[in-house]
């Protein structure tokens, strides 16, 4: 009877709602409900109601995907399938690169540090086989700017305690010199990618200096600017931001298709549809009205060093305006 009793007790505690071990399912079922409604709510007439329900389960996050899958797969309208994709594919995309960013995150320990003149290769591979990362290298952009063999050149690094991985990796790559540039790593479609500063400095991508702008490759089908505007950020490394006082702007439907295009121009021809316009600032390509951009880079005009003026055998500054002197002036001037 003791025995049976005990069963007993230990039945009714582990289904006792005061002992949380039913409040797992209804909280499951709960979350449940509460995306179905709001994928609902994603075919409702109103505008104002469909952007409060994508931007509810935008915060719920990964949890929403299975459901917003099942919809998809089971035929909806044509509104409700194009917004259920462009959710699904800012949630799986965002889940993928906060992988990345909180690796980049987490403190690690170097206890011996790294033994000097230690190829590069070997110190990658082993960052990334004791940090579960994956570190791809551009040899190519090293080779761009006069780096041979950039994983065969040698580096080191002291003993380093509870400093985070983007730090480690940033004194590794600081040693990767070049003129005017050395290595550096950003968080690329779900990699840690290495490069140089130069391939990923938008406001130096003019000139002769147009090839080291990355390429990408898109296919917009009436995606919203933001979401178009954040995947080319996320396949490029590079640093894009949207004003948040182009209000309703951001939520225009894009339709693009580019294949091995500079980053910038995607990101131009996305802000030219939209009669927005990109301006670079440094590392950063910042997306905002036409007026605005204008008065940025008056400002940057003004900020930047003007260039010393050439002088003429006379003394005079020449002026590449000027028009220059015809045969018969020039004649005249020698009699």
């Amino acid at each position: 009877m003791k025995v049976l009793f005990s069963i007993q007790v230990i039945l009714l505690l582990a289904w006792s709602p005061a002992y949380g071990f039913e409040q797992v399912k209804p909280d499951k079922q709960a979350l449940e409900n509460t995306v179905a409604e709001l994928i609902k709510k994603l075919d409702d007439g109103k505008f104002q109601t469909r952007e409060e329900a994508k931007e509810a389960l935008l915060k719920i996050g990964k949890a929403a995907i299975p459901q917003l899958k099942a919809v998809l797969a089971d035929k909806p309208s044509l509104e409700l399938a194009t917004r259920a994709s462009d959710i699904l594919r800012s949630l799986m995309r965002t889940s993928k690169n906060q992988q990345v960013k909180e690796r980049l995150a987490q403190p690690v320990n170097l206890d011996k540090g790294i033994d000097v003149n230690t190829p590069l290769k070997d110190a990658l591979e082993f960052l990334a086989d004791r940090y579960d990362v994956t570190i791809l290298v551009d040899s190519k952009a090293f080779e761009e700017l006069g780096c041979q063999k950039v994983e065969e050149q040698p580096c080191w690094l002291p003993r380093m305690v509870g400093v985070k991985l983007s730090l480690v990796l940033r004194d590794l790559l600081r040693q990767m010199k070049m003129d005017d540039a050395h290595g550096v790593c950003v968080a690329r479609d779900g990699n840690i990618h290495v490069t140089t500063t130069k391939h990923i400095q938008p406001r130096e991508w003019f000139g002769d200096q147009r090839h080291f702008a990355p390429k990408v490759d898109v296919d917009f089908d009436e995606t919203p600017l933001e979401d178009a505007l954040a995947e080319v950020a996320d396949v490029s490394g590079i640093n894009i931001v949207l004003d948040s006082r182009v209000g309703k702007l951001a939520q225009q439907r894009m339709s693009l298709n580019l294949a091995q295009s500079p980053a910038d121009t995607a990101v131009r021809l996305l802000a030219e549809m939209a009669n927005l316009r990109s301006v670079a600032l440094d590392n950063v390509l910042f997306v905002t009205t036409v007026e605005r951009a204008k008065a940025i880079e008056e400002e940057q005009a003004k900020l930047e060093p003007k260039k010393p003026k050439t002088e003429e055998k006379n003394g005079k500054a020449d002026d590449p305006l000027a028009p220059s002197q015809s045969s018969e002036q020039k004649k005249g001037e020698s009699r």
